[in-house]
């Protein structure tokens, strides 16, 4: 396994949401929360899965610090689309599943029963490994590798004996059989994967597990991510790590029908501890519906879903958690100054708060983007409590990004304790990309240019964020972040 440990990946979790239950449960370990309207040992095996999984990526690639996160991953079972829905809807019925990391939360959710013939575990794992990547080895990948990285790991099983690494899914050997290839050079460089999305992810994990299952492969491939990350044109890098044409390497995947799966004896790591406690129902779906507004459009309007928590909240004025999810529905759709009004209400009550504190400075930055003639103002207004917010609690990166946000409306912006934020946001939350785009504006237009390279380079080829990996490029090559992003809008 030694070869494998420069190697990166990351990984989200998958839970889901669905039909109703007299009660959700809650289960923790020392690095995860899993929320779900399953049952007890359910969701009790599925944070040991979750854990041991982590230990599996762990072993593949060692990361630098051993210790728990600030922030614990969360995770959400449901039994259904519904609850996939209810989160974001529209989503179409095909996915079981989603990673999420934004600058309101880091989560993954799917469903506990998957379509076809995909393990119940195997869209979990995925989307785990996508995290586990961009928290520990945030880098520029090829977007086949990003994929493909996730894919390989995400048929790990586990037995009474000991793990399985380098399975795979009969869905993505039917692709290969049937399928109509995509041309390699397509692959390695810059593939749309909405065209043939099923071929593009056989293909991806074919192509890694290919390269994984030799010593002297998976060594090429890293000198290959090498020249990547630094710019080197993704075909002539795998060719000259190889020392093949991709010609040669397409002929190779054809034939490479033989699939090695490594087994080992003995868990990969000690049990985790997990403590599972039950939950109200209504608590678990108000969940669901922060998740709504954590990934939420704010240029996008959702009136039925407002109006549908107003009422909610109406009948039941003393459940705070209710209420402040109110009050940034309020921020998100509606009128702040009615989020104002419900966050004042708890903190006249308690001013050191932190849920209200955050969801008032949250808030009336969030709704600084649905107003820009009052950016401004909202941003002034949103410091006192997003400043006294992360003096009670400094391990939420949410309120210490939006504090420097708001910062930036400000002549002196960025000095030097604004950079500090952002890079101590960044260390809260490396898998956020937005805040790696800030963080490198900063660093560059305070004439760090080789530090804020090196933060912009591991979203500039984002394969997940077309925008984002732009105004990276841009930002890298002198523009300021605003006119980059303004650029963008423009196109």
């Amino acid at each position: 396994m030694r070869w494998l440990s420069v190697l990166v990946g990351a990984l989200c979790a998958v839970v889901c949401a669905g039909s109703a239950r007299a009660e959700w449960f809650r289960a923790e370990t020392d690095r995860f929360i899993v929320y779900g309207d399953v049952d007890q040992q359910a969701l009790r095996d599925y944070a040991v899965r979750l854990s041991k999984f982590d230990q599996v990526l762990r072993i593949y690639a060692p990361t630098k610090s051993k210790d728990p996160p600030a922030r614990k991953f969360e995770a959400y079972l449901v039994r259904g689309h519904g609850g996939l829905a209810r989160v974001q809807p529209g989503l179409p019925e095909t996915v079981g599943g989603f990673y999420f990391a934004g600058l309101q939360a880091v989560f993954a959710i799917g469903m506990t029963q998957p379509y076809g013939v995909t393990s119940k575990d195997v869209v979990l794992f995925h989307e785990y490994a996508h995290h586990f990547m961009l928290e520990n080895f945030p880098a520029a990948y090829p977007t086949w590798f990003v994929e493909g990285w996730a894919d390989y790991f995400s048929t790990v099983k586990f037995t009474p004996e000991g793990f399985e690494v380098g399975g795979y899914e009969l869905a993505r050997a039917a692709w290969l059989s049937h399928g109509d290839w995509t041309p390699i050079r397509n692959l390695l460089r810059n593939p749309d994967r909405n065209t043939n999305v099923g071929m593009f992810y056989a293909q991806a994990w074919l192509l890694t597990h290919y390269m994984y299952d030799d010593q002297t492969r998976a060594s090429q491939l890293n000198s290959a991510m090498r020249a990547i990350g630094k710019g080197a044109d993704p075909v002539k890098a795998i060719e000259e790590a190889t020392g093949a044409s991709a010609d040669h390497l397409a002929g190779q995947l054809r034939g490479y029908r033989q699939i090695h799966i490594s087994r080992f004896g003995g868990q990969p790591g000690p049990a985790p501890v997990v403590t599972v406690t039950p939950i109200p129902q209504a608590e678990g779906e108000l969940r669901l519906d922060q998740l709504r507004l954590a990934v939420a459009n704010v240029k996008k309007g959702d009136a039925g879903f407002l109006r549908d928590l107003k009422a909610r909240a109406a009948k039941a004025p003393g459940d705070e958690r209710l209420q402040l999810t109110a009050a940034e529905a309020e921020y998100v759709y509606g009128d702040p100054a009615a989020g104002d009004a419900i966050a004042e209400r708890f903190l006249s009550a308690n001013g050191d708060d932190v849920q209200a504190l955050a969801t008032a400075g949250l808030g009336e930055v969030r709704a600084a983007e649905r107003f820009p003639d009052r950016k401004t103002a909202l941003y002034r207004a949103a410091r006192a409590s997003l400043i006294k917010a992360y003096q009670l609690d400094k391990s939420d990166y949410r309120v210490l990004f939006a504090y420097a946000l708001s910062r930036s409306v400000e002549p002196a912006y960025p000095n030097d304790n604004d950079v500090n934020a952002l890079l101590e946001a960044r260390n809260l939350a490396p898998s956020v990309a937005e805040i790696s785009l800030w963080a490198g504006d900063a660093l560059m237009r305070r004439g760090e240019k080789d530090v804020a390279m090196g933060v912009l380079a591991a979203i500039a080829n984002s394969p997940h964020n077309e925008h984002m990996a732009k105004a990276a490029h841009a930002v890298m090559d002198g523009k300021s972040l605003q006119q980059a992003l303004a650029d963008d809008k423009k196109d």
